[in-house]
């Protein structure tokens, strides 16, 4: 079977899924008990976790799958490798590490709500669109694309000298980073304009 979204290929029960990363509209109700997971074997709550994380990634590429199928396919000898290679594959494993690196906590720096809204704006697709097709990786790639060539909302804040709120979300699409994409600064009339004629814009 040819899958839709790439992800990591995991052996469950004698077959191979790809597990890709799990949607963000998803991955916000998640949040709160992938924060909580210490991969405790014998806590039913953290189990339910594991079956919730891998049912959402493989029902992308999987969409017949049902929870008690998965539930079927997850065992105590599989399940903290099945819940890493969820958290991989979606990003999450690389947050952490950053976090850690920053001497921070990737626990509450993560907001879906700004990254929907920012990607909304940015694209013109509906919320419910956004939630249930992207996920972090293809986020970052949208962000790679942006710090090249800015949104025009993006453009237009800075040339408004518009700045963050006093308590900026801290996420890879936060307008703060969006407007960092532009060097920090604000752009003069002659520099505006000279962006929008580049993107066909005016």
């Amino acid at each position: 079977m040819t899958v839709r979204i790439k992800g990591v290929t995991v052996e469950l029960n004698g077959t191979e899924y790809v597990i890709p990363p799990i949607a963000l509209g998803a991955l916000e109700q998640l949040q709160s008990r992938i924060g909580a997971f210490d991969g405790n074997v014998q806590d039913a709550k953290q189990i339910s976790t594991v079956i919730d994380c891998a049912h959402s990634a493989l029902k992308r590429n999987y969409p017949d799958m049902t929870r008690e199928e998965v539930a079927d396919l997850i065992d105590i000898g599989n399940m903290n490798e099945v819940f890493a290679a969820v958290m991989d594959v979606s990003g999450l494993k690389r947050k952490e590490q950053e976090a850690a690196q920053a001497g921070g906590s990737s626990g509450g720096g993560l907001s879906f709500g700004a990254m929907i809204a920012h990607v909304c704006a940015s694209t013109g697709w509906t919320w419910d669109y956004v939630a249930d097709n992207l996920d972090l990786p293809r986020i970052g790639y949208l962000n790679d694309y942006w710090r090249e060539h800015p949104p025009v909302h993006i453009l237009v804040a800075s040339y408004m000298g518009i700045k963050p709120s006093s308590s900026p979300v801290q996420s890879e699409t936060d307008e703060a980073e969006a407007i960092g994409m532009l060097g920090g600064g604000e752009l003069s009339e002659d520099e505006f304009n000279a962006l929008l004629k580049a993107k066909g814009i005016i």
